[in-house]
């Protein structure tokens, strides 16, 4: 707790939404539950971008706050297997065109399931 009030002093004091973030983390730590305050839950967001001369993904950036997008991502895949679906002669040889190869994402459920 010491070292994320130390990292975030200045922006607590420059930032209005950080300044209330981080008096919800004192209200918690200082709470009657102190129990609560030993459990954490971390609801983040991944970006990845292709690299064209690698072909590897590449993380780009980690959100902690802007996470809304994990419910997305289920409707994403879901998107995904459509696409794959529908256009599967034009994908080819190799199983290309198989929407069963799309992962599954039940990101909401997972969302809900660590609450």
């Amino acid at each position: 707790p010491e070292t994320l009030k130390s990292v975030l002093s200045s922006a607590s004091q420059q930032d209005e939404f950080t300044r209330q973030l981080m008096a919800i983390y004192d209200a918690v730590l200082s709470g009657p539950r102190p129990e609560v305050a030993n459990r954490s839950l971390a609801i983040n967001r991944s970006d990845y971008m292709l690299d064209g001369a690698t072909q590897r993904l590449l993380q780009v950036e980690l959100n902690t706050i802007s996470s809304s997008f994990g419910a997305q991502s289920t409707l994403m895949s879901q998107m995904h297997r459509q696409v794959v679906g529908k256009f599967a002669h034009f994908l080819g040889e190799a199983g290309r065109g198989d929407a069963s190869r799309v992962p599954h994402h039940d990101t909401i459920g997972d969302i809900v399931e660590a609450f």
